[in-house]
């Protein structure tokens, strides 16, 4: 081994050792940007672009002119026969026999369809939504993904501070019920008081056993939104503020929906689609013109052949007309069908916008309850917090009962859960709200 291999090596382990000791953090923008770099659904997504696309070169060859070449070298045996033919020049016959005969022959060929009740056309057209749809169905995958991503994260940051909200409610009644201990040995109060101390901190531990399972939960959600494994990645806290976020108006989203949101523009585009359907199958009713041009040379032997392309050549022009007189009840009935399905899928992409415009306004409501009451939450817990240090105090001087102190512990830890909740559901609400209306980017739509 040279020195420099071993140089090598010992740079390797210690990046290595580093990365152990110091576990790389991970922004909100770092997970969205690992899922959309890792996540198979958007890879499958892009290959359905990429069918659709090759559908859609493939559409123009019904408009395009067909082009054949054709060669033929054709050698026939027989038995041997002999021709007589009369030499004038010496008035005898001369005689020759043969066994076979050859020719050779090539053909150039194009044919055009001029007209076919437009069925060409609209298939073309067709082929344009799909490949159009093909891409809205890879956003809706993006969207999804991003909007995964986020919720997994802000669910494992929320579970992350429910837990250590928990380990602050355990060591507040470790303390509490050290204290009933040294009051309860001095004679100064029940043993009441210390079996509800002792229930209070049992509670307590069993909540965050809960947590710790949760928070495992959150986080292996989190990594499989990513499309990756669990390297002991940390993730940074998200520190935008809540109050310095401005809501869109009602108007606004309800524009946003029908504009950009993927699933509206394609199920508008599945009605354009449906459309041409029906137009095409009324073409079928159509006559049908097509042209065609035939240019050939034969010739028994290679030189023949070569001369008669120039001197002794076929050109044939053709033009075809076939018009549907009747066919049963079929095109009837498939046209009949088609126009239904289209009326159909008008009614689903009303239906459809209809239903995402009030989902989003529901969550409009729902965050911009969130901006009203958090700063009211934030107050109960601060309020709640001096509650619980003032009957602390009052207990110790004997002036409260142990029943004060628990009722004041308890609604410390609710406020802090519920502050928890809130704060980190208004931004699981905004990504959903984004999503709906299309906005949402691997930035969360917030620089």
């Amino acid at each position: 081994m040279n020195v420099n291999d071993y140089s090598m090596k010992i740079i390797f382990l210690y990046i290595v050792f580093l990365s152990f000791l110091f576990p790389q953090e991970l922004s909100l923008k770092e997970c969205i940007h690992r899922g959309l770099k890792n996540k198979s659904t958007l890879r499958s997504a892009k290959s359905g672009v990429s069918i659709a696309e090759q559908s859609l070169k493939n559409s123009y060859s019904r408009v395009l002119p067909s082009i054949g070449f054709t060669g033929r070298v054709n050698r026939t045996y027989f038995p041997e026969r002999e021709s007589f033919t009369l030499n004038y020049n010496e008035l005898k016959m001369d005689t020759s026999s043969f066994n076979n005969s050859r020719y050779l022959s090539t053909g150039i060929s194009i044919t055009q369809k001029l007209y076919d009740g437009s069925q060409s056309l609209n298939q073309i057209r067709q082929a344009k939504i799909l490949f159009e749809s093909s891409n809205l169905n890879y956003s809706t995958a993006k969207l999804e993904l991003i909007q995964n991503v986020i919720i997994s994260y802000f669910e494992f940051l929320k579970a992350k501070e429910l837990r250590d909200v928990a380990i602050q409610n355990l060591s507040l009644s470790e303390n509490q019920l050290e204290l009933v201990k040294t009051q309860f040995d001095l004679g100064a109060v029940k043993k009441t008081d210390l079996l509800k101390g002792k229930v209070i901190q049992g509670q307590s531990q069993s909540e965050i056993l809960r947590s710790n399972q949760n928070l495992r939960n959150k986080r292996r959600n989190l990594f499989n939104a990513m499309g990756i494994s669990d390297d002991g990645e940390q993730f940074t806290d998200f520190t935008y503020d809540i109050f310095t976020y401005i809501l869109p108006k009602k108007e606004i989203v309800v524009k946003s929906i029908e504009k950009n949101n993927p699933s509206v523009l394609s199920n508008k585009n599945r009605t354009k689609a449906a459309k041409l359907n029906y137009l095409i199958a009324k073409g079928i009713r159509m006559p049908s013109i097509s042209a065609g041009l035939d240019y050939s040379a034969v010739g028994e032997t290679y030189g023949d052949w070569v001369d008669n392309l120039q001197n002794d050549w076929n050109l044939g022009v053709n033009v075809s007309l076939s018009i549907p007189i009747y066919m049963g009840n079929g095109i009837s009935t498939q046209i009949e069908q088609k126009k239904i399905e289209w009326h159909q899928s008008t009614e689903d992409y009303t239906t459809l916008k209809e239903n995402l415009d009030v989902r989003a306004l529901d969550l409009l409501d729902i965050l911009n309850y969130h901006i009203e009451i958090l700063p009211i939450q934030l107050q109960v817990v601060e309020s709640a917090q001096e509650d619980l240090s003032l009957v602390q105090e009052r207990y110790a001087l004997g002036a409260a009962s142990i029943l004060e102190v628990l009722d004041a512990q308890v609604s410390l830890n609710s406020a802090k859960t519920g502050w928890v909740n809130l704060k980190y559901d208004f931004w699981i609400y905004l990504a959903s709200l984004q999503s709906l209306t299309g906005e949402l980017t691997p930035d969360f739509g917030i620089n």
